[in-house]
């Protein structure tokens, strides 16, 4: 009966040892970094594609002897609309996605059971637990940000800021120190509950200026009898089109037989010419030539055609031989 007793007695303690051993639990901390998504000069005519990395820690302090850690984590970003959308000093929009893959088919998004194109990204750690020194583990991932063709979109610089509550990491973990720890069912039940923190970025995009030209039509002053007697004046336009908020300025120099600065259309390789005269407004008080800020036409791009007229002007009283006069104006845009 003794020995009974004593084996009885034996028994109970060894059971209390496992059940010990199989609770056993270290706190975990988790923290993510995620780098900025700069989408650089964007051309909006096509596709833009960028990345930013993400870096994942979870440390767990020491147990009360060598075990292991199994942490599930989910990363959510806010703002889960489709398409997301920088901002640009005047308010005006540039629109882009963040995506947990290259194939770019899965958002990024923050609330897991949310239709699953919109789901945080979920991540599972598994690592050692020394006795004396705790242990912890290291992941990175990849975002991947694309912006669709906008070819209306403004020039300008573009930001999304994703700091506060717009990012949130949240995570369950579990340990054991007597075989593998089991995974939490999520990273919001079936563990125990982890500290929940952010990890801020910012969404950068510029936009540069630009413009095209599209059309120029010739200003002929027509024919005339004899001596040119009396002023002649015409028209003619320089069509371009340059990116919505795109400043340009519009020059035109003094053509290939200016005499200073005087131009002059010229007849063939003669040393004849007929001076004329170019500017901004019918009245003729705007002279047009190509010093910014003195005498170019200026304005700001809508993202569709813009014209400008030129008004020519010949002087009366130039008493020339008859035949064709021509001169070739360059027209330079500055943006």
């Amino acid at each position: 009966m003794i020995r009974l007793r004593i084996a009885a007695l034996f028994a109970l303690w060894l059971t209390g040892s496992l059940l010990c051993a199989s609770q056993a639990s270290a706190a975990t901390t988790c923290s993510a970094t995620l780098s900025s998504l700069v989408f650089g000069s964007t051309d909006v005519t096509g596709y833009t594609a960028a990345t930013a990395s993400l870096s994942v820690t979870c440390t767990t302090s020491a147990l009360p002897q060598s075990g292991n850690a199994k942490v599930k984590l989910c990363l959510g970003i806010g703002k889960a609309a489709d398409p997301r959308a920088m901002l640009n000093a005047t308010g005006d929009t540039l629109n882009f996605q963040m995506y947990q893959n290259a194939a770019y088919s899965t958002i990024w998004g923050s609330s897991l059971g949310s239709a699953p194109a919109n789901e945080p990204l979920q991540v599972d750690l598994d690592y050692a637990v020394p006795i004396s020194t705790g242990g912890s583990s290291t992941r990175g991932y990849t975002l991947y940000g694309r912006i669709p063709p906008q070819v209306s979109a403004a020039a300008g610089i573009y930001t999304d800021s994703y700091f506060g509550n717009n990012t949130d990491l949240a995570f369950q973990y579990n340990t054991s120190t007597s075989g593998e720890a089991a995974y939490p069912v999520s990273c919001t039940a079936g563990g125990t509950a982890g500290t929940t923190s952010t990890f801020g970025f910012e969404v950068t995009s510029t936009v540069p200026a630009s413009c095209e030209f599209s059309s120029a039509t010739d200003l002929s002053f027509g024919s005339h009898a004899g001596p040119i007697a009396s002023a002649q004046d015409n028209t003619s336009s320089v069509t371009m089109i340059c990116r919505n908020r795109t400043a340009w300025n519009l020059g035109l120099d003094n053509g290939q037989n200016h005499d200073g600065g005087t131009r002059r259309m010229r007849l063939g390789s003669t040393g004849n010419y007929v001076g004329y005269q170019l500017f901004r407004d019918s009245s003729h008080n705007l002279a047009w030539g190509s010093t910014i800020g003195t005498d170019t036409a200026t304005g700001t791009g809508t993202g569709s055609a813009q014209s400008q007229t030129v008004y020519g002007h010949v002087p009366a009283s130039q008493n020339v031989p008859a035949g064709s006069y021509n001169d070739t104006i360059t027209v330079t845009v500055t943006y």
